[in-house]
């Protein structure tokens, strides 16, 4: 187990928060995101309240527990 403070971008958006791990599942907490109108850009994580790591993927769930997308490791070749 383990917490801490994330940031993120959506393409968009700024999303930044508070993090706890509790056995395989990690929750987003205290979540704030800025409200840009970017033409083309989802903003389906501001929905995000749980998170898994599986391998090299993130599953993002909401907080009814619906998965709503998931996110691959970018590689980190150079």
């Amino acid at each position: 187990s383990g917490e801490g403070s994330f940031t993120g971008n959506d393409g968009c958006n700024t999303l930044t928060g508070s993090w706890k791990q509790a056995d395989d599942a990690i929750t987003l907490e205290n979540m704030a995101t800025t409200l840009m109108a970017c033409a083309g850009v989802d903003t389906w994580l501001s929905h995000a309240s749980t998170v898994k790591v599986d391998g090299t993927k993130l599953m993002v769930f909401d907080a009814q527990g619906k998965e709503i997308g998931v996110l691959a490791q970018e590689s980190t070749k150079n």
